[in-house]
């Protein structure tokens, strides 16, 4: 019955939304794995190398913030425009 007002385009829709579910939860494992980075790179070496290592991983920092602005919006769209356009059937 979950489906049941569902077309074509709904159910694409929720699967888009469910892989931007997916990158939206590994996001994080991915945060974690930077920070750790960032923290062994700028306890290590000359102070050139660890301001170099700091401006590249706040770049990747920056970057991921971006991924996941986008991942989130695909998400949170997808989920809700196959919503509205379900209880649109649903009224009808």
């Amino acid at each position: 019955m979950l489906f049941y007002f569902a077309d074509r385009v709904d159910i694409l829709l929720m699967c888009v939304g469910s892989l931007a579910a997916v990158g939206t939860g590994c996001i994080m494992p991915i945060f974690a794995l930077i920070f750790s980075n960032t923290i062994n790179a700028i306890n290590v070496g000359p102070d050139e190398e660890r301001r170099h290592n700091a401006t590249k991983y706040s770049l990747l920092f920056v970057g991921l913030a971006t991924v996941s602005l986008v991942i989130n919006f695909v998400q949170s769209s997808c989920f809700s425009i196959a919503a509205e356009r379900q209880v649109r059937k649903m009224r009808e």
